[in-house]
C-alpha cells in the first residue's frame, strides 16, 4: 500500500487550513478587542454576572457536543463510502434528532436551570431581575446554536471550509457591531447585550440553512424516519454526550464553584481566561477542523497505513501550532493582559496560564480522539474518559472547602487532562493495531523535547533582554526555529519545504 496520503488530499487539507487560518486571525483580533471593550463597557460585576448566568445555560452544551460528534462522524463516514443517498438519510435523521434534543434543552433550562440561577448563584439582589432576563435570552440564543449543528456538521464533513471561514468571520463582525451599539445606547447594557447576541445567533442559523439548501444537495431536509437508525444515532450521541457532560461540568461547574467561593471577580477572571485560551487554542484547532474529515474518510476506506501516518503528523502539527503561541504568551502573560485590558481582573493571569497549559495537553490528543470516534466504538472509551473528567468537580469542591487557593480548580483540570491522554493512547492500543510504541517515540517524546527546549531557551532570552514586546517576538521565533529544525522527520521537512518553494517562491 502507498505509504503517502494522496496528493489531492494533502492539497485539500492545505487549502482548507489556509481558509481556517485566515478565519482564525480575523476572529482572534475581533474577539480580543470585543472582549476588552465588553469588559470595559459592562464593568467587572456585569461581566461576571453574564459569564456565570450564561455558564448555567452552557452546562447543557454536552447535548450539543454529543450531537456534533455523532453527526460529523456519520456524515463523513457515508461521504467516504460514496453513498449520497445514505448521506441525505443521515442528514434528515440528524435534523430529527436535533429537534428532540432542543425540546429537552428548553425543558431542562426553564426548570432546573432557572431554579439554580434563582437560588444558588451569588448575584447582587438589585441585579437579580436583570440576570433572570439575561438567562432567558441566553437559553434562546443557545437553542439557535443547537439548531445549526446538523448544517455545521455537513459543511465540515464536505470540507467546505471557505464558507465555514466566511460565516465565522461574519459572526465575529456582528458581535463587534454589538459593542458599538452598547456604547451609544442608554438602555441597561447587560440586558441589551443578551438580546443582541440572541439576534446574531438567529441570523447565523438562517445563513447556515440557506447555504446548505443551495449548495449541498444531499443536505436538503425532507421528512424521513428510520427508528433503528435513529436509535443508532442516539446511542452514538449518548456516549458522546456522557463525555460532553463531564467536560461541561468541569468547565462551567468550575466557574460556578468560583462564584460560590470567591464571587464575581473570579467569574470575570474566568471569562477573560476563556477568551484568551480559545484564541490561543485556535492556532491548532483550525488545523484540526481541516484534518478531522480526512481521518474519518480514511478509516471508512480502510486505508490504515495512510490513516496512522496522518494521525502522527496531525498530532505533532496541532501541538506545535499551539506551542508557538503558548510559549511567548505564558512567559509574558502580565504584559499581554496589561496591553489588552484597561483593568485586569485579580486572578486573570494565573487562570490564563493554567488554561493555556490545559489546551496544550489537549492539542496533541485531538487526532487520537477523532480516530476513536471514526471507529464508532465509543462506549467503553467515553465511560473511562467521563469518569476521570467528572473528578474535577468533587476534587475542586473539597479543596476549596478546606481553604486551598482558587487556582486549584485549574490545576486539577490540567493534571486530569494528562491522565485522559494516557487513557486515550491505551484505548487505541486495545481497539485496533495502532502502533503505540511508534506514537510514543515519534509524537510524545518528540513533542516533550521540543517543549522543554522552547521554554528553556526562551526563558534564557527573557532573562537577558529587558523588553517584553521584543521577548514575545524572540520567544515565538525561537520556538518556531526549534520546531523547524527538530520537530519533524527529515521526510516531513522536505515535504513542507517543497510546498513553500512551490507556493511562495514559485519554483
Amino acid at each position: 500500500m502507498n505509504r503517502n496520503i494522496p496528493i489531492s488530499d494533502n492539497k485539500r487539507i492545505a487549502k482548507n487550513t489556509i481558509y481556517l487560518y485566515v478565519r482564525m486571525v480575523v476572529i482572534m483580533a475581533i474577539t480580543l478587542f470585543t472582549s476588552r471593550e465588553i469588559l470595559r463597557i459592562l464593568g467587572v460585576d456585569n461581566f461576571g454576572i453574564y459569564n456565570v448566568v450564561a455558564g448555567v445555560v452552557v452546562l447543557l452544551a454536552f447535548l450539543q457536543t454529543g450531537l456534533t460528534s455523532a453527526f460529523q462522524r456519520y456524515l463523513a463516514y457515508d461521504i467516504g463510502r460514496g453513498d449520497e443517498e445514505q448521506v441525505n438519510r443521515t442528514f434528515c435523521m440528524s435534523v430529527n434528532a436535533n429537534l428532540c434534543i432542543v425540546l429537552i434543552i428548553v425543558l431542562l433550562a426553564e426548570t432546573l436551570g432557572l431554579w439554580f440561577v434563582n437560588t444558588q448563584l451569588v448575584i447582587p439582589e438589585d441585579r437579580m431581575s436583570t440576570a433572570i432576563i439575561v438567562y432567558h435570552f441566553s437559553v434562546l440564543s443557545f437553542v439557535f446554536t443547537i439548531f445549526r449543528v446538523p448544517y455545521n456538521s455537513a459543511i465540515v464533513a464536505y470540507e467546505r471550509m471557505s464558507f465555514y471561514a466566511y460565516i465565522s468571520i461574519a459572526e465575529s463582525v456582528l458581535k463587534l457591531g454589538i459593542v458599538y451599539l452598547l456604547v451609544f445606547s442608554s438602555a441597561d447594557k447587560l440586558y441589551l447585550y443578551a438580546i443582541l447576541l440572541t439576534i446574531v445567533s438567529a441570523l447565523i442559523l438562517f445563513l447556515y440553512f440557506l447555504y446548505c439548501f443551495k449548495h449541498i444537495k444531499t443536505c436538503r431536509y425532507h421528512y424521513y424516519w428510520n427508528t433503528s437508525y435513529f436509535r443508532e444515532l442516539l446511542s452514538f450521541s449518548g456516549w458522546s454526550m456522557l463525555a460532553g457532560v463531564a467536560n461541561v461540568s468541569a468547565q462551567q461547574g468550575g466557574n460556578i464553584l468560583l462564584n460560590i467561593f470567591s464571587g464575581l471577580s473570579a467569574n470575570a477572571s474566568y471569562g477573560v481566561a476563556n477568551q484568551v485560551s480559545h484564541a490561543v487554542y485556535a492556532f491548532s484547532q483550525n488545523f484540526q477542523v481541516a484534518f478531522n474529515p480526512q481521518i474519518t474518510k480514511l478509516f471508512a476506506a480502510r486505508s490504515y497505513t495512510d490513516l496512522y501516518q496522518l494521525v502522527f503528523r496531525s498530532s505533532l502539527a496541532s501541538y506545535y501550532l499551539m506551542l508557538i503561541v503558548a510559549v511567548p504568551f505564558i512567559l509574558q502573560i502580565d504584559f499581554v493582559l496589561d496591553l489588552w485590558l484597561d483593568k485586569v481582573p485579580e486572578y486573570a493571569s494565573g487562570f490564563c496560564i493554567l488554561m493555556t497549559l490545559y489546551q496544550l495537553v489537549d492539542a496533541f490528543q485531538a487526532p487520537i480522539n477523532t480516530l476513536i470516534y471514526a471507529s464508532g466504538k465509543v462506549k467503553i472509551y467515553n465511560i473511562w474518559l467521563s469518569a476521570m473528567i467528572f473528578l474535577n468537580l468533587p476534587l475542586s469542591y473539597m479543596l476549596l472547602k478546606i481553604g486551598v487557593t482558587i487556582y486549584v480548580v485549574f490545576i486539577i483540570r490540567v493534571n486530569l487532562n494528562v491522565l485522559t491522554a494516557i487513557v486515550r493512547i491505551w484505548y487505541m492500543k486495545s481497539l485496533m493495531e495502532f502502533p503505540t510504541i511508534t506514537y510514543i517515540k515519534e509524537v510524545l517524546i518528540k513533542a516533550s523535547t521540543i517543549t522543554l527546549l522552547s521554554f528553556g531557551m526562551s526563558m534564557v532570552i527573557c532573562s537577558i533582554v529587558d523588553n517584553s514586546f521584543l521577548n514575545i517576538l524572540l520567544s515565538g521565533f525561537i520556538t518556531l526555529l526549534i520546531i523547524a529544525m527538530w520537530g519533524f522527520s527529515k521526510k516531513d521537512r522536505m515535504i513542507v519545504w517543497a510546498v513553500i518553494r512551490q507556493k511562495v517562491f514559485r519554483y
